[in-house]
């Protein structure tokens, strides 16, 4: 007897693999829903087999092994599902003592619904395989260099340099002051040049 299977929420980058004992022609209405039934085990056998309380039936991948000619169970896993070498390595004998028909359910089966299933006859649960490079649950580490800059992003900007901030306003002003001396020094000497004529012509009258 199959144990119990416990699916979390977060559940990802997995493809769990069940044994279906079933002939061939029977494959497609275990696998397949219908509508024309209330009958929970009529309506969606291989649902009602699972025990699973929430099932994509678009997710849902159960065929004989003699569509696998030449490719076999594991290869299938390793090519079609990119499921870690390693992983169908340590698992081969139980994947090729596979006959008859198999299931097989990604993570998006499950829709993010967090379930306990309860597979029973003529299901067998064979285990479940990860995709290479798929991590556990929860926060992923970080290295030194992105632990770095992400304490980079999360510090507050430094405030803008003050002097530099207050000298577009100087550097008008000064300009402004310069130019007014130039101009009261150029009236001075007009001023100046225009007074110094004038006295002399009145000291030579005066003679």
């Amino acid at each position: 007897m199959t144990s119990d299977i416990t699916i979390p929420a977060d559940d990802h980058d997995t493809v769990r693999v069940f044994a279906l004992d079933m002939p061939a022609d029977g494959i497609a209405r275990f696998r397949d829903r219908r509508e024309d039934t209330d009958d929970p085990a009529a309506a969606w056998p291989l649902r009602h087999a699972l025990g699973a309380d929430h099932l994509d039936p678009d997710a849902v991948e159960a065929f004989p092994i003699s569509d696998l000619e030449g490719l076999g169970l594991s290869g299938y896993l390793t090519e079609g599902h990119g499921i870690a070498a390693q992983d169908v390595l340590a698992a081969r004998d139980r994947l090729d003592a596979v006959t008859g028909a198999v299931v097989l359910l990604p993570s998006r089966a499950f829709g993010g619904v967090a379930q306990t299933l309860h597979p029973r006859a003529p299901l067998d649960y064979v285990g479940a395989f990860h995709e290479a490079g798929a991590r556990p649950a929860g926060p992923a580490p970080q290295s030194a260099a992105a632990s770095a800059a992400a304490a980079q992003q999360a510090a507050p900007p430094p405030e803008p340099n003050r002097s530099r901030a207050r000298a577009p306003v100087r550097v008008p002003v000064f300009l402004g002051l310069a130019v007014a001396a130039l101009v009261i020094l150029v009236i001075a000497l007009l001023v100046t040049g225009t007074a110094g004529p004038a006295g002399g012509g009145a000291s030579g009258g005066g003679g």
